[in-house]
């Protein structure tokens, strides 16, 4: 096993997800590909003053993402994984798979909320539409583990 994907939403399981993907790493000397997805930046609000607005509250946060996943990246570091993190904007099922075809994963671990039915039903659940198109074995980490 070469490489390893590992989408976090910088939840609190989060850090289970990456605890997970280390141990499985260190096993098989892999490669970590730490991702986060965000979503695509609203470039039209349909006020000129708002747009402004938005575009610095985007990069604010932009921002704390990427020092989040830094964070993460040092501490699988520390742990002595070999991790590249990466942040990125897309469609976030999408932009994972995308991601696993790209870096040739051979192994995709994710995180999975405990969320309600309602919501699975209407909206449908990140960990869910990844296991189902993956074409590489996925690893499901539970919200109570």
């Amino acid at each position: 096993m070469k490489n390893i994907l590992v989408p976090v939403d910088f939840s609190d399981l989060a850090v289970n997800v990456i605890d997970m993907a280390a141990k499985i790493a260190l096993q098989f000397q892999s490669k970590v590909w730490l991702i986060h997805v965000a979503f695509n930046y609203p470039y039209y609000t349909g006020l000129e003053m708002g747009t402004e607005i938005i575009h610095n509250v985007w990069e604010d946060e932009m921002s704390r993402m990427e020092h989040d996943l830094t964070a993460m990246e040092s501490y699988l570091h520390e742990k002595g994984v070999d991790v590249t993190a990466l942040l990125l904007e897309g469609k976030i099922v999408r932009t994972i798979l995308g991601q696993s075809q790209l870096h040739e994963a051979d192994l995709i671990v994710i995180g999975s909320k405990n969320i309600g039915v309602f919501y699975r039903a209407f909206l449908g659940s990140v960990s869910e539409g990844v296991l189902k198109k993956a074409s590489c074995p996925v690893l499901i980490v539970p919200a109570n583990s």
